[in-house]
C-alpha cells in the first residue's frame, strides 16, 4: 500500500523532533511548496535559508528519511552521510547520532563518510555504549596504505561534550531557578518561550529534563506530539503537572494580554509613516524604555518627551496603532480579575479547587505577578 504524502510529512515531524530534542516542529508552505521549521523556543517560523547550517541539516536529514522510508518496497535502502556533524554544535551532533542509531538498530544500515577524528570519536563513543548495533570503523588510509590517517581523540562519551544542567542536589524550586539563571517570562512572546523552571514543580524531574536537552515549553510540547516516545524515561505524573501548569499559563497570558496591544518595535514605527528619519532613533528608544507599550509611547509623546515631535505626529501614530492592534482600548485586568481566572483553568483541568488556588498563587509567584 502507497504511504500518502501526509504520513510521510508526520514522519518527518517525528525525526524532526527526535533529533532537536523538540526545538523545532516542521511545517510545511502550500503556497510556496517548500519546508520549514518552527522554532519552539522562540515561537518563530524560519524558511531553511534562515536557519543555521546545523539546523538546515538536522530539517534535510528528517525529511530525507522520511521520503526514504516512504520510497521503500520491503528492503531497507542504505543511508549515506556526508560529514553530517559538520555545522552541528555538540548537542545536537548527540541527538543525531542517537537518532541515526535508532534508525540502525531497527533494521536499516548507514554508511557515515567523514575526514574529521573528533566525528569518529563521537559516533564511536555511541556505538560502544549502545547495544545491539553492530559497527566497523574503515580508515581509508590504511586500506590505501598511505600515511595520512586522521587522529581521533580520546572520548569516553557523546556527553562529555555537551554542557551539563545544574545538579538539583540540596536545591528547592526557587533556589534551582535560581542556580539556572532563568529569564523572565515575556506574556508577548507566547507560552513556548517559557523556560520549564516555571511548569515543572519537581526539580529531578526539570534536570532530567535540561539534561535531555529541553528546556522551554514549546520544544516540550513538540517532543508530546511528535517526540515517538522519546519521554518514557520521564515520570508521566509530572508531565501531567507541566501540562496543567502550561494550560494555565496559557490563561494568565490570555488575561494579561486584555487592554495590552502588541509590542511596538522600530520596525512598526517606521511602517506607520508617522515617524520620520529625523525622530526614528529617539522614539525607538523611548518605545524600547516602556518594552514596546503603544499607549505610553504615545503619551509619552503627547508630553513632549521627545523633544520637538509634534503633537499631530503623535496623534497620526496614535492612530496607526490602535487600528494595526498595537493599543487595546480595554482595560486591563486586575490582579484578582487574572487570578480567579487562572483558578478556574486549572478547574478546567480536574484540578480540585482547594489545589488549583494554591497552584495559582505558586504559579503567579514565579511570574512575579504576586
Amino acid at each position: 500500500m502507497e504511504t500518502s504524502r501526509p504520513d510521510v510529512f508526520e514522519r518527518a515531524r517525528e525525526i524532526l523532533a527526535t533529533i532537536t530534542r523538540g526545538r523545532y516542529r516542521l511545517d510545511f508552505n502550500e503556497s510556496v511548496a517548500e519546508f520549514y521549521a518552527f522554532d519552539e523556543s522562540k515561537q518563530k517560523g524560519l524558511a531553511l535559508n534562515e536557519l543555521s547550517s546545523g539546523t538546515r541539516v538536522q530539517v534535510l536529514l528528517a525529511v530525507r528519511i522520511a521520503f526514504v522510508e516512504q520510497q521503500e518496497q520491503g528492503v531497507r535502502i542504505p543511508i549515506l552521510l556526508d560529514e553530517t556533524l559538520a555545522n552541528t554544535d555538540d548537542r545536537r551532533a548527540k541527538t543525531i547520532i542517537e537518532s541515526t542509531i535508532e534508525l540502525a538498530r531497527n533494521g536499516r544500515q548507514v554508511f557515515y563518510f567523514t575526514a574529521q577524528g573528533d566525528e569518529v570519536a563521537k559516533w564511536t563513543a555511541a556505538l560502544e555504549s549502545t547495544n545491539g548495533v553492530a559497527h566497523e570503523i574503515v580508515d581509508l588510509a590504511t586500506v590505501r596504505d598511505v600515511d595520512d590517517s586522521v587522529h581521533i581523540p580520546d572520548l569516553e562519551s557523546v556527553e562529555s561534550f555537551t554542557p551539563k544542567a545544574p545538579s538539583p542536589d540540596s536545591h528547592d524550586h526557587a533556589s534551582y531557578g535560581d542556580e539556572l539563571a532563568v529569564d523572565s517570562f515575556n506574556p508577548h512572546r507566547g507560552i513556548g518561550t517559557a523556560h520549564l523552571w516555571y511548569l515543572v514543580d519537581d526539580v529531578e524531574t526539570l534536570h532530567q529534563l535540561l539534561e535531555f536537552g529541553t528546556e522551554h515549553w514549546g520544544q516540550l510540547n513538540n517532543l508530546l506530539q511528535w517526540g515517538n516516545g522519546d519521554l518514557l524515561s520521564v515520570d508521566s505524573g509530572q508531565i501531567t503537572v507541566a501540562q496543567e501548569n502550561a494550560a494555565a499559563l496559557n490563561e494568565f497570558v490570555d488575561a494579561w494580554e486584555v487592554g495590552r496591544g502588541e509590542p511596538v518595535d522600530r520596525e512598526i514605527l517606521e511602517d506607520s509613516g508617522a515617524v520620520s528619519s529625523n525622530f526614528i532613533d529617539k522614539v525607538t528608544g523611548l518605545a524600547e524604555s516602556v518594552n514596546g507599550d503603544g499607549r505610553q509611547i504615545v503619551e509619552s509623546l503627547h508630553d513632549g518627551e521627545v523633544n520637538r515631535f509634534r503633537s499631530g505626529k503623535a496623534s497620526e501614530l496614535e492612530t496607526y496603532l490602535e487600528e494595526n492592534g498595537y493599543i487595546d482600548p480595554r482595560d486591563t485586568l486586575e490582579y484578582g480579575q487574572i487570578r480567579a481566572r487562572v483558578i478556574e483553568r486549572f478547574i478546567n483541568e480536574d484540578v480540585p479547587r482547594k489545589e488549583a488556588q494554591d497552584r495559582t498563587d505558586e504559579l503567579l509567584s514565579r511570574l512575579g505577578e504576586n
